[in-house]
Order: structure tokens, then sequence, then C-alpha cells
């Protein structure tokens, strides 16, 4: 009865998700490369659908590690992520990638429940997934997993999406947070417009 009753609990457990408050100041946008390295090298292969779906949202370890069958809807291709910010209710939508389709579709589709959780060994062990990257990362190419955040903001913005529409799509209580990103992708072009240069000139 006891375990019974603590089932009931964890599936029931309300979640509060915190506004954002950025305490990763330094902007660490990993290249596509080396995330594949990292991906390559997860294991085991349940992790791999969570990290696919961090890569491709920029989701929180948190918001991604609770997420619900009811959270996700297929037709729209959309993940909602609720919470509360500022002491009020929030959703925000995100829109999902084909690759992260492909990743979370079929465990969509074989959930039972609306509000069964979409990955339960990440819901189960906080920082299991954590762990399971850290020793991914020693096998190809150190960062951590909130790097993956980073990157899809960069990526996000030089594909050419607009600070008020990536900031959204994070959740980014403040726009300078965002603004944050929009310099390290900004920084990114400039280096390749000097490269581009010096490589149509011959040294003197």
């Amino acid at each position: 009865m006891a375990d019974s009753k603590r089932n009931s609990e964890y599936i029931l457990a309300p979640v509060r998700l915190e506004p954002l408050a950025e305490d990763k100041k330094i902007v660490r946008a990993q290249s596509s490369e080396d995330i594949a390295k990292v991906l390559d090298a997860l294991s085991p292969s349940y992790w791999r659908a969570p990290a696919v779906l961090l890569i491709e949202t920029g989701l929180r370890h948190g918001e991604a590690q609770f997420l619900r069958k009811r959270d996700v809807e297929l037709d729209e291709k959309v993940v909602r992520i609720q919470g509360i910010v500022k002491n009020q209710e929030s959703v925000r939508v995100v829109p999902l990638t084909k690759a992260a389709m492909d990743a979370i579709e079929p465990i969509v589709r074989r959930t039972k429940h609306k509000d069964d959780y979409l990955f339960p060994e990440m819901a189960k062990n906080r920082w299991g997934f954590s762990q399971a990257w850290s020793r991914a990362c020693k096998k190809a190419v150190p960062m951590r997993v909130h790097d993956l955040r980073h990157s899809f903001a960069v990526r996000l913005l030089r594909g050419g999406a607009d600070i008020a529409t990536t900031r959204d799509v994070l959740g980014h209580a403040s726009i300078e947070t965002t603004d944050r990103y929009a310099r390290e992708a900004a920084s990114h072009e400039t280096h390749e417009r000097v490269r581009k240069a010096l490589e149509g000139v011959a040294p003197s």
C-alpha cells in the first residue's frame, strides 16, 4: 500500500517552473558536429530521445524531464511548456522540428495516458540524464547539458529569427538574456566574413 501511495504521488506531483534567471552567463554554443559526436556516444539508448528534444527545441533540462503526453500536440507539431512564471500560470509553445518529431512521436503514440511522463527514466532520476551525458562527453567532446540550450538559441538567431521571437521560444523573462545569444550569433557571422575575406587575399 505504501508503494502504491508513493507511485500515486509521483504521477500526480505538480511541477513548478521558475522564471529563467540565467546563472550560466557565458554563452557556450557548440557546433552541430560536436553535438552529434556526443549524441552518438550517449547510452543507454533511451536517453537519445530526450537529448534530441533538448537539441532541437532549446528546452531546459527540467522542462523536458517532466513533459507529459498531454504537453505534445503531434498534429500541430508543437510542445506546450506549462509552468508558473512570476506567480502567474504560463504556457509556452515551442515548435518541433522534423528531427524532434522523429525522436518523440513514437514515444507519444505508445504512451497510454495523457498524464504519463514521456521520459519516465528522466522523471524518476533527476540526475540520470546529466550523468549519462557527462559520460558521453568524456568519450567524445566536453560540453554541458545547458550548452544545448545555448547552441539552439544561437542557431535560431543565425537562421534569421529576431530577438523577440527567440525570447518567446526560449521562455526568457528578460530580453537582455536573449541579447547575449544575439551578440554571440553576430560575432560568429563577423568571424566568418573575416575568414572569407582573408582566404581571398594572399599574404603580403
